[in-house]
C-alpha cells in the first residue's frame, strides 16, 4: 500500500513541477499570447504522457518488488544434512 502512495506522490510532485516550469517558461516566452498558449498546452501534453510512462514504469517495478516480496523463498523447508537425520531419528 506504502508503495501506492509513493508512486502518486511522485507523480504528483512531478505533475506540480511540470506545471512550475511551464508557468515561469511562460512568464520568460519571446512568443505571442497565441503561439505561447499553443507551445504550453503542446508541452503540457507531452509532459502528461512523460509523466503516464514514469508512472507505469514506477508501477511496474512496485508490483515487481511486492511479488518477489510475496514469493515463498523455501528457507523454512530447506534442512541441512545434520537436520534431516535429526527428522528421520524420530
Amino acid at each position: 500500500m506504502s508503495e501506492n502512495r509513493n508512486a502518486s506522490g511522485f507523480g504528483m510532485g512531478l505533475l506540480a513541477g511540470v506545471a512550475v516550469g511551464l508557468a515561469i517558461g511562460a512568464l520568460y516566452a519571446p512568443h505571442s499570447g497565441k503561439e505561447t498558449r499553443t507551445l504550453l498546452k503542446k508541452r503540457a501534453q507531452e509532459a502528461e504522457c512523460k509523466a503516464e510512462e514514469i508512472l507505469a514504469g514506477a508501477r511496474q517495478r512496485a508490483k515487481k518488488i511486492v511479488d518477489n516480496a510475496r514469493e515463498p523463498r523455501g528457507h523454512a523447508t530447506e534442512f541441512k544434512p545434520e537436520e534431516e537425520a535429526e527428522i528421520e531419528n524420530e
